[in-house]
């Protein structure tokens, strides 16, 4: 064979095996950046519920050291657009508003069922977290024990992350279920 058809013969178009290589490694790429995404939402339920665990118990601090009846001191928990917001109020005044994240969804009830997800602060429904400041049980506002005892996090993946709340004792745990 002369060099003249050899160069005939090669139309440099790709084969079966270059296109298969090729899809494969889009493949792959894509199932990174999926998971890189599940990742990302996930970091951000887990961020917020740590972030509200020991918001909580810091409110609990300041409920024992600055409230002079019940109720007088409390957080208000709420979504605001995309994000999770808190209230403080100390006697009955606005301290301090915070943002706790973007995109998350936060439930709260009891354990044992009636699980609702927080709304927003006209419509609802918000979650008030009140303790009593001589035995540092969570109440609600009428002074009595709270039913609320368990706050549940989650972004688009499927894992929760789950604060614990014990009403009798005001205890506050940061628990993690799949």
């Amino acid at each position: 064979m002369t060099q003249s058809s050899m160069k005939n013969k090669n139309n440099g178009g790709y084969s079966l095996i270059e296109l298969l290589v090729i899809i494969s490694i889009l493949a792959v790429f894509t199932g990174l950046i999926g998971y890189n995404i599940a990742v990302t939402s996930s970091f951000k339920a887990r961020q917020c519920a740590r972030e509200m665990e020991s918001d909580i118990a810091g409110l609990k601090v300041t409920t024992l050291s600055k409230s002079v009846t019940v109720g007088d001191t409390y957080a208000l928990y709420y979504v605001d657009g995309k994000k999770i917001m808190r209230e403080l109020y100390v006697r009955n005044v606005l301290q301090d508003t915070k943002e706790f994240a973007k995109r998350v969804t936060v439930s709260f009830g009891n354990s044992t069922g009636g699980m609702q997800t927080l709304g927003d602060k006209t419509s609802g429904p918000t979650l008030k977290v009140i303790f009593n400041r001589s035995s540092g049980a969570l109440v609600d506002d009428t002074g009595a024990v709270s039913n609320v005892d368990l706050i549940e996090v989650f972004a688009t993946s499927d894992k929760k992350y789950t604060v614990e709340l014990t009403p009798l004792t005001g205890k506050v745990v940061n628990k993690t279920r799949n």
